[in-house]
């Protein structure tokens, strides 16, 4: 078999021995497809989490002194970058 390096063009042989992958490799490589799918759904749930915790903080908690100003500043920003969305 041959192969053609796309960049360089290059034309080289390729054995066509090219062993099947073992049941450990095959399994890790369903173990990392999983990992990053989980990774990200991860991401989203804590996105929106965040999201809430912020809204719920600000909605009980307006007038707190102790309230941190980057906080409200945030929110602000998300309430502006929301509204961009179409």
């Amino acid at each position: 078999m041959i192969s053609i390096n796309t960049k360089t063009g290059e034309v080289s042989n390729v054995s066509d021995n090219i062993p099947d992958p073992t049941a450990a490799e095959l399994q890790a490589w369903i173990d990392a497809e999983s990992t990053a799918t989980a990774k990200v759904e991860l991401a989203k749930i804590d996105a929106q989490s965040i999201r809430s915790m912020r809204e719920f903080i600000l909605a009980k908690f307006s007038n707190d002194p102790l309230l941190l100003p980057i906080l409200v500043n945030c929110n602000s920003a998300a309430v502006v970058k929301r509204a961009k969305i179409k």
